[in-house]
């Protein structure tokens, strides 16, 4: 647990090479997903975004099989109806989902607050984008 603390410890500090061998070194000697997770953040503040999401998803598999279940994505609150598209801004922390409730809300993905919702479809919205070319997502 202490190497665990010392890595995250480190990754705070901007030492990513030492966070990154402290963090390794605790996932050798006590394996768990919430270490790769730690791993996965580390890369992520070093620019490193390829890494980043090996290491989420290495976390996500690990997880599943230790449980012995497949992971399902949900959102907790904010539609009424059953979510049926979802869509990732390519660029931003943003999220798009449409909904059974006729409704389109657009999601930061660091806070889960709802930046924006859309209504006045004429029926449950089945499919959802984000466009290069489109209007700039809300902040």
């Amino acid at each position: 647990m202490l190497l665990f603390r010392d890595g995250v410890n480190l990754r705070l500090k901007k030492d990513y090479a030492g966070s990154l061998k402290q963090l390794r070194h605790s996932y050798a000697l006590w394996p768990h997903p919430l270490t790769i997770v730690q791993i996965g953040l580390t890369h992520e503040a070093a620019g490193r975004e390829v890494e980043y999401r090996k290491a989420n998803a290495r976390a996500l598999a690990i997880a599943e099989r230790t449980r012995g279940k497949t992971a399902r994505a949900f959102l907790r609150r904010g539609h009424i109806g059953d979510v049926a598209a979802v869509a990732f801004h390519p660029t931003r922390p943003v999220v798009a989902s449409g909904s059974d409730d006729e409704t389109v809300k657009l999601w930061d993905l660091r806070s889960g607050r709802v930046l924006r919702t859309l209504a006045g479809h004429g029926g449950p919205v089945r499919f959802v984008a984000f466009t290069p070319d489109g209007p700039p997502v809300p902040t």
